[in-house]
């Protein structure tokens, strides 16, 4: 056997690999992720036997040639295939893979007792292909092999076939296919095998006039019934129980994750992502900018019913009210508690913003608050304002 072995090599793992590896018996390597939870971590590489490979793994291993027995390194598909051919089990080189091809194709006539393919025969490919006018995919359905080599061999005869456009699709055959029955160039090219960009030089000189992309989607649309399919589809889709929030979830991790957040920095800032060195903002702005942050203060909000807990201002009645969520243990001194609702209060702008004259932050600063001068803050407060009301 050519294969190396023993032989360890490295591979990516995936979501759609790591299983497999599992079930062979290796680690795969994992992470934190944006919540604290453990998850795999698909980025990394991980050591496995050359033999446990996917069958699929385009991972280059170590052989030696059975041609000219150099050392070399191939895909391990490549391996594979040649491990299971029927007719020769050899491995071979880069430079050495003319020859298997040429020995492979001696063994396929010799051991089946085929005659040379169809497609070896200079005028059986000439009378297919000029005479009865088939297609080089056509006639590679019939030989059982790839389009290519039909191709490759037609370019090797020589064969030319050249016949004008014009015979095939002459004015009114093609108005009444594109004008009548309102088909596309794509499916004209492909009914008359000729090129798309054919069917459009030929609307050209027939002067027929073209449809524009409204008038095309307007027929996908609107005759064919795709706009109603597609729209009662989704519409089945996003009625599911749990789907919409699964996918606005699925979303928000995305965006939060920091290439993402990277690329979204360069795009702002004006640069290209190679050239990006920092964010703009600072860490806590960049949190506060977060949408589970934005979450958290959409929640304390509907808990105090989108009321000043100090004054109890309340939009209405034409008087609108800016509120805000107050760390009520500091935001620096705890992070682990800034996405509590416990740790949070609803306030107005007038009793929260350090430019308000009597604020909180105006009167305490905006460093370092605690509980305590929250407490007094609004006993003050309340004080002051039932003091107001008896004074009239």
């Amino acid at each position: 056997m050519s294969l190396i072995i023993p032989q360890e090599v490295e591979t990516g793992v995936a979501s759609a690999t790591y299983k497999y590896y599992q079930s062979k018996g290796y680690k795969i390597p994992t992470r934190k992720n944006y919540y604290g939870k453990e998850c795999f971590d698909f980025g990394n590489k991980i050591k496995v036997n050359v033999l446990d490979l996917m069958p699929v793994s385009h991972v280059k291993v170590k052989i030696q040639c059975d041609y000219c027995g150099e050392f070399d390194y191939v895909e391990w598909v490549k391996v594979i295939g040649s491990l299971n051919n029927e007719y020769s089990q050899k491995i071979s080189c880069h430079k050495c893979n003319g020859q298997k091809l040429k020995e492979l194709k001696q063994k396929e006539i010799i051991e089946n007792g085929k005659i040379n393919p169809l497609y070896w025969n200079k005028d059986w490919l000439y009378n297919e292909y000029i005479i009865k006018d088939r297609t080089a995919d056509n006639i590679s359905k019939q030989c059982n092999v790839h389009i290519r080599r039909i191709e490759r061999y037609i370019k090797n005869f020589d064969f030319h076939k050249f016949i004008d456009p014009r015979e095939k699709l002459p004015k009114d055959l093609l108005n009444d296919l594109y004008i009548t029955q309102k088909l596309t160039p794509q499916a004209i090219a492909e009914q008359y095998q000729i090129d798309r960009s054919t069917v459009l030089i030929l609307l050209n000189e027939y002067n027929i006039t073209q449809r524009n992309r409204y008038e095309s989607m307007s027929i996908y649309y609107n005759e064919r019934g795709g706009r109603e399919l597609k729209s009662i589809t989704n519409k089945e889709i996003w009625r599911r129980e749990g789907y919409k929030e699964k996918q606005i979830k699925k979303y928000r991790i995305a965006s939060n994750k920091l290439e993402n957040r990277i690329k979204q920095s360069a795009g702002i800032q004006g640069i290209d992502i190679s050239d990006w060195n920092g964010f703009l903002t600072s860490k806590n702005t960049r949190f506060r900018n977060n949408a589970i942050y934005k979450d958290w203060v959409k929640s304390v909000f509907e808990r105090d019913n989108y009321t000043c807990q100090c004054c109890g201002a309340r939009s209405g009645k034409g008087n609108p009210v800016t509120l805000n969520a107050h760390h009520i243990k500091s935001f620096s001194k705890y992070p682990e508690l800034r996405l509590d609702i416990d740790n949070g209060i609803t306030l107005c702008s007038n009793c929260h913003s350090p430019q308000a004259e009597g604020s909180f932050h105006n009167l305490y600063g905006t460093r370092n608050n605690t509980p305590e001068q929250l407490n007094e803050y609004i006993i003050n407060k309340k004080l002051s304002k039932e003091s107001e009301e008896i004074n009239g």
